[in-house]
């Protein structure tokens, strides 16, 4: 859970169930954002769930990749630049290869961005930009076609809503 209160003070807090729905804050991250987006992911394959946060902090706007050592507790991996706020995340395999490839939308400071990231043995390469460049949006995958392919739906809020549906 990433945020900042009433009184603009930033949280980043891992918070773990102990199996009878009661929640206790296992771990605090490093950076705490507050206007961003949080997901979930193994995207190293290694069996356990990584973390991918987005976000305004005292120190900028940020896009960082956290691993988990296999018990809980997780690790600043790398930063994707530039780092986004106002932001949006969902992990799709793309190209069908196995792995979580990763899109971010979101405002950079100086313009809105939106940008699929292919996943190379848990590293995040530029892929391919999605048009229009959103921020203050949501972005999901899934199959809505059932055509076995991951397709993009990402709305935004503009003068009026809109939506945009991708095949990918």
């Amino acid at each position: 859970m990433t945020g900042y209160d009433d009184n603009n003070n930033y949280y980043g807090l891992v918070y773990t169930n102990d199996g009878k729905g009661n929640f206790n804050t296992s771990f605090t991250l490093y950076h705490k954002p507050g206007a961003g987006s949080v997901a979930l992911q193994d995207i190293d394959n290694d069996g356990d769930i990584d973390l991918i946060i987005t976000g305004e902090t005292n120190g900028g706007f940020i896009s960082e990749i956290y691993t988990n050592n296999g018990i809980g507790k997780f690790y600043f991996k790398t930063s994707i630049t530039p780092g986004v706020q106002e932001s949006s995340l969902a992990f799709v395999d793309i190209d069908n290869d196995n792995d979580w490839d990763l899109i971010i939308t979101g405002d950079t400071g100086s313009s809105s961005y939106s940008k699929i990231f292919k996943n190379k043995n848990g590293e995040f390469e530029p892929f391919a930009d999605l048009t229009p460049w959103l921020s203050k949006s949501s972005v999901a995958a899934g199959d809505i076609d059932n055509d076995g392919d991951f397709d993009l739906i990402y709305d935004w809020f503009g003068l009026f809503w809109k939506s945009l549906y991708l095949c990918i």
